[in-house]
């Protein structure tokens, strides 16, 4: 639901594509889809829709960059330690005193 950014009002009436007025003062504004943004002009609301978009596509980079990243880092299999390879060890058999 979208708030009234003048009085604060939550009593708003969706009149077109993203644009909105207040139920209680009258005000009339457009509110962003992504955020509920409130702005007086369209072209207001055009704008920063881009920053969405640009931001959008950033995240979309760098999710593509981590997808690289980790395809090209070597596979970890097994324990973090390995137990050494070959015979036990044990003590040594001498007189015991």
């Amino acid at each position: 639901m979208v708030s009234c950014p003048k009085c604060g009002s939550g009593s708003t009436r969706e009149v077109g594509e993203n644009r909105y007025l207040c139920l209680s003062c009258g005000y009339a504004f457009y509110a962003c889809p992504v955020c509920g943004k409130a702005f007086e002009q369209p072209f207001q609301l055009a704008g920063h829709m881009r920053s969405h978009r640009r931001r959008q596509d950033s995240s979309e980079l760098i999710q593509l960059v981590l997808v690289e990243v980790r395809a090209r880092a070597p596979a970890r299999v097994g324990p973090r330690f390995s137990a050494p390879s070959g015979p036990p060890v044990t003590a040594p058999a001498g007189p015991r005193g």
